[in-house]
């Protein structure tokens, strides 16, 4: 179980990551901010929802 929450952080990183750099690179679409936002709370979200699984 706790090779499966670490491979999901890792995973969740990476993502936040990539957006991180795509929202640092393309300043000109403004459209990219709000959804790097909803993947950010997205991923909060599936970090309290693994988290209470595993308890």
């Amino acid at each position: 179980m706790q090779i499966i929450i670490v491979l999901a952080i890792l995973i969740l990183i990476i993502i936040q990551f990539v957006l991180f750099i795509q929202l640092t690179f393309n300043k000109k679409q403004h459209l990219l901010k709000p959804i790097g936002v909803v993947f950010v709370l997205i991923a909060v979200l599936m970090l309290i929802f693994i988290s209470a699984f595993y308890w």
